[in-house]
Protein backbone atom coordinates (compact mmCIF):
# COMPACT_ATOMS: atom_id res chain seq x y z
CA UNK A 1 0.00 0.00 0.00
CA UNK A 2 2.79 2.56 0.99
CA UNK A 3 3.81 2.49 -2.84
CA UNK A 4 0.39 2.83 -4.48
CA UNK A 5 0.19 5.85 -1.63
CA UNK A 6 3.23 7.33 -3.20
CA UNK A 7 1.80 7.10 -6.70
CA UNK A 8 -1.47 8.74 -5.72
CA UNK A 9 0.80 11.28 -4.47
CA UNK A 10 2.92 11.66 -7.29
CA UNK A 11 -0.43 11.13 -9.88
CA UNK A 12 -1.88 14.60 -8.86
CA UNK A 13 -4.40 14.03 -12.09
CA UNK A 14 -5.72 10.49 -10.57
CA UNK A 15 -5.29 8.57 -13.40
CA UNK A 16 -3.47 5.81 -11.41
CA UNK A 17 -5.66 5.39 -8.68
CA UNK A 18 -8.42 3.12 -7.03
CA UNK A 19 -11.96 3.29 -9.30
CA UNK A 20 -15.02 1.56 -9.17
CA UNK A 21 -17.65 2.28 -11.57
CA UNK A 22 -21.33 1.66 -10.54
CA UNK A 23 -23.89 1.73 -13.23
CA UNK A 24 -26.09 1.63 -15.00
CA UNK A 25 -28.45 2.79 -11.93
CA UNK A 26 -31.53 3.17 -13.66
CA UNK A 27 -33.05 0.24 -13.04
CA UNK A 28 -32.39 0.91 -8.77
CA UNK A 29 -35.74 1.77 -7.10
CA UNK A 30 -33.90 5.17 -5.81
CA UNK A 31 -35.07 8.40 -5.81
CA UNK A 32 -31.87 9.71 -4.87
CA UNK A 33 -29.38 8.12 -6.19
CA UNK A 34 -26.53 10.47 -5.05
CA UNK A 35 -27.76 8.33 -1.66
CA UNK A 36 -26.59 5.15 -3.52
CA UNK A 37 -23.36 6.14 -4.83
CA UNK A 38 -22.67 7.82 -0.87
CA UNK A 39 -23.28 4.06 0.31
CA UNK A 40 -21.11 2.85 -1.77
CA UNK A 41 -18.24 4.81 -0.30
CA UNK A 42 -19.37 4.06 3.23
CA UNK A 43 -19.29 0.45 2.09
CA UNK A 44 -15.68 0.74 0.76
CA UNK A 45 -14.67 3.02 3.67
CA UNK A 46 -15.68 0.26 6.43
CA UNK A 47 -14.34 -2.73 4.29
CA UNK A 48 -10.99 -1.16 4.46
CA UNK A 49 -10.75 -0.74 0.79
CA UNK A 50 -9.12 2.40 -0.87
CA UNK A 51 -11.33 4.37 -3.50
CA UNK A 52 -10.53 7.45 -5.00
CA UNK A 53 -12.54 7.64 -8.08
CA UNK A 54 -16.41 6.75 -8.67
CA UNK A 55 -17.48 7.01 -12.45
CA UNK A 56 -20.97 7.85 -12.94
CA UNK A 57 -22.79 6.40 -15.88
CA UNK A 58 -25.23 7.94 -17.70
CA UNK A 59 -28.10 7.89 -15.31
CA UNK A 60 -27.23 11.40 -13.82
CA UNK A 61 -28.37 12.93 -16.77
CA UNK A 62 -31.83 14.47 -17.79
CA UNK A 63 -32.97 11.99 -20.24
CA UNK A 64 -29.55 11.03 -21.34
CA UNK A 65 -28.78 14.87 -22.14
CA UNK A 66 -25.08 15.57 -22.40
CA UNK A 67 -24.19 18.44 -20.40
CA UNK A 68 -27.65 18.09 -18.07
CA UNK A 69 -28.05 16.69 -14.54
CA UNK A 70 -31.50 14.49 -13.46
CA UNK A 71 -32.65 16.87 -10.53
CA UNK A 72 -34.72 13.64 -9.29
CA UNK A 73 -31.72 11.58 -8.57
CA UNK A 74 -29.51 14.45 -7.92
CA UNK A 75 -30.92 17.09 -5.90
CA UNK A 76 -27.86 18.91 -5.03
CA UNK A 77 -25.19 17.46 -7.39
CA UNK A 78 -22.39 20.63 -6.58
CA UNK A 79 -22.83 19.49 -3.32
CA UNK A 80 -22.78 15.67 -3.98
CA UNK A 81 -19.35 16.65 -5.08
CA UNK A 82 -18.01 18.56 -2.93
CA UNK A 83 -19.61 15.84 -0.15
CA UNK A 84 -17.59 13.28 -2.10
CA UNK A 85 -14.35 14.93 -2.74
CA UNK A 86 -14.51 15.71 0.87
CA UNK A 87 -14.25 11.97 1.68
CA UNK A 88 -11.45 11.90 -0.75
CA UNK A 89 -13.50 10.44 -3.66
CA UNK A 90 -13.10 12.55 -7.20
CA UNK A 91 -16.58 11.77 -9.85
CA UNK A 92 -15.78 10.94 -13.12
CA UNK A 93 -19.31 11.17 -14.84
CA UNK A 94 -19.46 9.87 -18.21
CA UNK A 95 -20.28 12.02 -21.61
CA UNK A 96 -21.32 10.27 -24.40
CA UNK A 97 -20.20 12.25 -28.17
CA UNK A 98 -24.18 12.05 -29.35
CA UNK A 99 -26.22 15.17 -28.93
CA UNK A 100 -30.03 14.46 -28.21
CA UNK A 101 -32.64 15.65 -31.21
CA UNK A 102 -34.83 17.46 -28.98
CA UNK A 103 -36.10 20.77 -29.57
CA UNK A 104 -35.51 23.58 -26.59
CA UNK A 105 -32.77 21.27 -25.46
CA UNK A 106 -30.24 24.35 -25.30
CA UNK A 107 -27.37 21.82 -26.26
CA UNK A 108 -28.79 20.65 -29.47
CA UNK A 109 -30.39 23.58 -30.95
CA UNK A 110 -26.79 25.52 -30.39
CA UNK A 111 -25.21 23.26 -32.52
CA UNK A 112 -27.95 23.06 -35.08
CA UNK A 113 -27.96 26.61 -35.86
CA UNK A 114 -24.31 26.83 -36.04
CA UNK A 115 -23.88 23.65 -38.19
CA UNK A 116 -21.99 21.98 -35.70
CA UNK A 117 -23.05 18.36 -36.83
CA UNK A 118 -21.94 15.52 -38.87
CA UNK A 119 -23.86 16.05 -42.07
CA UNK A 120 -25.08 12.97 -44.40
CA UNK A 121 -24.57 12.11 -48.26
CA UNK A 122 -27.42 15.28 -48.48
CA UNK A 123 -26.14 17.45 -46.37
CA UNK A 124 -28.95 17.38 -43.52
CA UNK A 125 -27.62 16.51 -40.27
CA UNK A 126 -26.86 12.42 -39.67
CA UNK A 127 -29.37 11.29 -37.20
CA UNK A 128 -28.75 8.31 -35.43
CA UNK A 129 -29.65 6.05 -32.23
CA UNK A 130 -28.20 6.00 -28.81
CA UNK A 131 -28.78 5.64 -25.47
CA UNK A 132 -31.04 9.57 -25.41
CA UNK A 133 -32.61 7.84 -28.53
CA UNK A 134 -32.16 10.07 -31.87
CA UNK A 135 -28.86 11.96 -31.23
CA UNK A 136 -26.70 13.87 -33.64
CA UNK A 137 -23.15 14.02 -33.54
CA UNK A 138 -20.80 17.08 -33.26
CA UNK A 139 -18.44 17.28 -36.47
CA UNK A 140 -14.78 17.05 -34.66
CA UNK A 141 -13.70 17.67 -37.89
CA UNK A 142 -14.62 21.62 -37.49
CA UNK A 143 -12.54 23.49 -35.44
CA UNK A 144 -15.15 25.45 -33.73
CA UNK A 145 -17.39 22.49 -33.48
CA UNK A 146 -15.00 20.46 -31.87
CA UNK A 147 -14.25 24.39 -29.19
CA UNK A 148 -17.98 24.24 -28.67
CA UNK A 149 -18.30 20.83 -27.34
CA UNK A 150 -15.09 21.09 -24.93
CA UNK A 151 -16.80 24.48 -23.84
CA UNK A 152 -19.90 22.53 -22.78
CA UNK A 153 -17.48 20.57 -20.27
CA UNK A 154 -17.27 23.90 -17.66
CA UNK A 155 -20.78 23.44 -16.51
CA UNK A 156 -19.53 20.18 -14.66
CA UNK A 157 -15.95 21.31 -14.25
CA UNK A 158 -17.38 24.36 -12.71
CA UNK A 159 -19.55 22.18 -10.21
CA UNK A 160 -15.94 20.39 -9.24
CA UNK A 161 -15.55 17.70 -11.70
CA UNK A 162 -11.99 17.14 -13.01
CA UNK A 163 -12.43 14.27 -15.45
CA UNK A 164 -14.55 12.88 -17.46
CA UNK A 165 -15.33 9.27 -19.63
CA UNK A 166 -15.72 10.15 -22.75
CA UNK A 167 -18.20 7.23 -24.12
CA UNK A 168 -19.79 6.25 -27.28
CA UNK A 169 -16.24 7.98 -28.68
CA UNK A 170 -16.09 5.58 -31.65
CA UNK A 171 -18.98 7.46 -32.55
CA UNK A 172 -20.73 4.41 -32.00
CA UNK A 173 -24.90 4.01 -32.77
CA UNK A 174 -27.60 1.65 -32.26
CA UNK A 175 -28.87 2.06 -36.09
CA UNK A 176 -29.55 5.52 -38.11
CA UNK A 177 -32.45 7.08 -39.95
Amino acid sequence: MIELDKMKRENRNFSICLHACCGPCSTHPIEFLSQYFKNIVIVYNNSNIPLDCVYLDIDYMERYKDFSLNDERFPDFENFVSYMKDRGVRLVPIIDAAVKVEDDYDVYEEGKKNGYFCKDENGEDYVVAVWPGFAVFPDFMNPEASTWFADKYKMLTDMGIEGFWNDMNEPAIFYSE
